[in-house]
């Protein structure tokens, strides 16, 4: 419990009522508030938070955060005006918690593609250091004492500072967290003090909040420009984006990549051995050491991502061995190219891939170990980047022997119409087959699978929903798959 005009010392705001009252605690959702509370009334991406001011202070808010005050309708309570609610929100949440990223070493893995198994290696290796280590991430939320399904990538400032609480309270002495560009740009992350910065990859994605680009780069370099110098910028040499990072940060640059040839020489390198259906060899080369790596995950660029999670490693002063232990003792990443066995002589993945650029890797490793043919069950979300819908179109009728296009989550959009989006991109009639209804669409390429082909089923990966409308429908790949497979005999 601290004062208020305490709290909010340091940060730009004024406050107009008692500076004195003491607040017990902090809330953005309305519903959320307790007695004493203050309520930082953010903005989501539909509705105001100023039009729940009401509901907190009916609820017992003693202070609310507001670019207004004509939006505070009570005239006893007090008011903290700022210009921004969610920079203001990740500010005092970390000064009520005590700013818990300080008493933790914070590693944040950003990027287009790679950052959830980059994650998943980092923790492994940290575990084979003997270190248990707190997990912020697309598929799932660990604090040291509990384990939860991820909301989101990078969840509010509020939320994250508390798991951090809660970690530190839990005596975990290290945490890795997926940044996601949302998070970075939506100031989810502002006033964290991350010790190592990682950076996997940068192409096309979330267009439909960035708008271009280059906003969608600029949000991705704020994870690095906000790095001090006491810190690890971990960098992926062979990205173009990667290398502009050295000069746009003040931390200490670690570089990797697949090019010895390139200047400067990274200080993690790698390369492909070959690549299998149940895994990757691979060779790392690192603090003068070249070891063999046996991962357990397939994918040729996920050779990337194991770079990465050595950089990390590296950053954080781990020695060769146990990184390499750590990397080959990891069995799989939740729908990232997951194997699911089918017992009939052809090989099915489910994997996250929705990105033009994460597409094209994924069909592109397959086709290195299929015999036979490869059929591609895949489409896109709704209320998203609409540009990459053709893109994805196009990496699929290129890659694929048959594609079949489905729906995604669709959200508010009609499945007909982004299906009909992407089979723009599809210029070559025969290759593909429409079917909106997503288990019928896997059915069907289940049944036409024969021995020595692989079925890729793209898109949700992890995902145990389907959003359709407003409806969070139950709804998973690899479950759909399974009981299809049972179903065939």
């Amino acid at each position: 419990m601290k004062k208020l005009g305490e709290l909010v010392q340091g940060i730009p705001c004024t406050i107009h009522g008692n500076s004195a009252v003491e607040i017990k605690g902090i809330a953005y959702h309305s519903a959320r508030v307790k007695s004493g509370y203050m309520f930082v009334a953010v903005d989501g991406f539909c509705v105001s938070g100023a039009k729940f001011i009401d509901d907190a202070v009916n609820r017992g808010a003693v202070a609310v955060v507001t670019t207004d005050l004509n939006k505070v309708r009570k005239g006893w309570v007090n008011i903290v005006l700022t210009k921004s609610p969610r920079r203001f929100l990740a500010q005092v949440s970390n000064r009520f918690y005590g700013f818990p990223s300080h008493k933790l070493i914070l590693a944040g893995i950003t990027g287009t593609n790679g950052k959830t198994t980059t994650g998943y290696l980092l923790r492994s290796m940290a575990k084979k250091m003997g270190i248990e280590p707190g997990f912020i991430g697309t598929v799932e939320y660990w604090d040291g004492a509990e384990s939860s399904k991820a909301g989101k990538t990078t969840p509010e400032s509020l939320d994250l500072v508390q798991m951090l609480s809660r970690m530190v309270e839990h005596k975990l002495g290290l945490c890795i967290t997926e940044v996601s560009s949302h998070g970075l740009e939506l100031d989810r992350v502002f006033d964290l003090d991350f010790k190592v910065g990682v950076f996997t990859n940068f192409s096309q994605d979330h267009l439909d909040f960035h708008k271009t680009l280059r906003a969608y780069r600029e949000a991705k370099l704020k994870l690095f420009t906000g790095l001090s110098p006491a810190s690890f910028a971990v960098v992926n040499q062979d990205d173009s984006v990667g290398r502009e990072i050295p000069e746009r940060t003040r931390a200490q640059v670690l570089r990797y990549g697949t090019r010895a040839d390139l200047e400067p020489i990274p200080d993690v390198v790698g390369r492909v051995i070959s690549v299998e259906p149940d895994g990757l060899e691979t060779e790392i080369s690192c603090q003068g050491k070249t070891v063999p790596v046996r991962l357990n995950l397939t994918g040729r660029y996920n050779l990337q991502n194991l770079l990465a999670a050595f950089g990390a490693g590296c950053a954080l002063k781990w020695p060769v061995g146990a990184m390499k232990a750590g990397a080959e003792s990891l069995e799989s990443v939740p729908g990232r190219l997951e194997l699911m066995r089918s017992g009939r002589g052809f090989q099915v993945f489910v994997d996250y891939a929705h990105t033009p650029d994460a597409l094209h890797k994924v069909l592109d490793t397959v086709r290195e170990f299929t015999k036979g043919r490869l059929l591609v069950v895949f489409g896109c979300g709704g209320d998203r980047d609409r540009s990459k819908r053709p893109l994805m179109g196009r990496v699929v009728a290129e890659l694929a022997n048959t594609a079949i296009v489905t729906s995604d989550n669709p959200r508010s959009e009609p499945p007909d119409e982004i299906i009909g989006q992407i089979v723009k991109g599809m210029n070559c009639s025969g290759k593909f087959l429409v079917e909106p209804d997503r288990k019928e669409a896997i059915r069907r390429a289940l049944h036409e699978a024969q021995k020595g082909d692989t079925v890729v089923i793209a898109g949700k990966g992890h995902e145990e929903y389907q959003i359709v409308g407003n409806e969070r429908c139950p709804f998973d790949d690899r479950k759909a798959v399974r009981e299809i497979l049972e179903e065939l005999g």
